[in-house]
């Protein structure tokens, strides 16, 4: 940011771990926090792949041939 670099990956290392603590302390998602989630991916890998229109970004154009 303005020429500077930004590192996200510090204080990362353990935090599967806190997550899993968290759940097991009765503090973690549930399933209705997941339910959007898991929906949204049923319905993207389940439905109807259509042709792009004429107006479609012209990367996705590129991407078929």
């Amino acid at each position: 940011m303005d020429g500077k670099e930004i590192e996200f990956s510090e204080g990362f290392t353990d935090l599967h771990t806190r997550v899993y603590e968290a759940t097991l302390a009765g503090k973690g998602f549930g399933i209705e926090d997941a339910r959007p989630s898991v929906e949204l991916v049923h319905r993207i890998s389940t439905d109807t792949v259509v042709a792009p229109a004429d107006a479609a970004h012209p990367q996705l154009a590129a991407a078929r041939s």
